[in-house]
């Protein structure tokens, strides 16, 4: 359930930057405009994927004396909302280097991600914090930052 919800969360933020549409019977995807791709990520960054966090901070809320989503020890589960906390995190490089699918140019951008995302979620902080730190992953991350 936990990647499931990943997958839909990280199609619904890729949709704010790339429209699908059918034509002639085969799915089409071309990107939005820098003003659709702003209207879209304002709406998903305050509606959207707070909901779902709330939703994720409940889990660990919930799995008692652990500060993962399901067991007492990281699952799939707990890296793939890593993978998510870690691409919006809103202090990511992505968003202001002009070479990644993620940096609208300007006058319209960079966009800035809410700097308060993830105030009200401790728990996903902590998750984050942990996992950024555990040393395989750790050791990924710094060759691939």
């Amino acid at each position: 359930m936990v990647v499931d919800g990943w997958r839909d969360l990280l199609d619904l933020f890729y949709g704010c930057y790339v429209d699908r549409v059918t034509k002639e019977g085969r799915l089409v995807m071309t990107m939005r405009s820098d003003a659709e791709k702003l209207e879209k990520l304002n709406q998903f960054f305050k509606v959207i994927f707070p909901a779902h966090l709330n939703t994720f901070e409940d889990m660990i809320s919930n799995n008692q004396n652990s500060s993962f989503l399901i067991t007492d020890s990281i699952t799939w589960a707990d890296l793939a909302i890593f993978d998510l906390l870690d691409t919006l995190d809103p202090c990511a490089s992505h968003w202001t280097d002009f070479s990644t699918f993620f940096y609208i140019k300007e006058p319209l951008g960079p966009f800035e991600p809410p700097t308060d995302l993830f105030n009200d979620y401790p728990k996903l902080a902590t998750l984050k914090k942990i996992i950024s730190q555990t040393p395989q992953i750790a050791d990924w991350l710094s060759s691939h930052g």
